[in-house]
């Protein structure tokens, strides 16, 4: 996971626990509600709302003390909704191995004042290459990370593996576009 950045990491504490000292599921979904509704809320720019949680799997137990990371990304976006898959891992404080302890995908709404479904403005990535979904978050990873001269969109240099992950990545998008231009 070293080539994607956690949106939260936080410490799983004894008031998050049930007696036995395993950490309640409730409280690793909230936490992941928050983690997959920041990066939508970026993308919307604007309020959004959970609408559902689709394939929740628990993999593993949460114990106290255990260091959480939880990674999200968005996968799709759709006129006035996104998905985003969201990935928990527990992570060991010293090696800093993490093992994968449950997952999800998370659907949200943009919403406006009046709280009804809003548009997703559309950006110039997903206008130039008319693409939904994967493919298009693909292409603006890429974009950004061309436009902001090879940083990682919060203005730090991309580290290698990040860009190595971007690469692939793009090649995935070509081969897409090559087998959509076939069709």
């Amino acid at each position: 996971m070293s080539t994607r950045m956690p949106v939260r990491i936080l410490t799983a504490m004894p008031n998050d626990a049930n007696p036995d000292g395993d950490i309640f599921g409730g409280w690793l979904m909230s936490q992941m509600d928050l983690a997959a509704g920041a990066i939508c809320k970026r993308r919307a720019g604007g309020r959004v709302v959970t609408v559902a949680v689709e394939g929740f799997k628990f993999l593993a137990p949460v114990h106290i003390g255990d260091e959480v990371v939880i990674y999200a990304e968005i996968v799709k976006t759709g006129t006035t909704s996104l998905t985003s898959k969201v990935c928990t891992y527990t992570r060991d404080g010293c090696t800093g191995d993490e093992t994968k302890v449950c997952e999800a995908v998370y659907v949200f709404v943009h919403v406006g004042a009046d709280l009804k479904p809003t548009p997703i403005p559309q950006d110039e990535v997903s206008e130039a290459v008319g693409l939904n979904g994967e493919m298009t978050e693909i292409a603006r990873k890429a974009y950004q990370f061309i436009r902001s001269g090879g940083n990682d969109g919060t203005g730090r240099p991309m580290t290698h593996p990040a860009q190595e992950a971007l690469v692939a990545e793009v090649g995935r998008l070509i081969g897409y576009l090559i087998d959509e231009a076939k069709n």
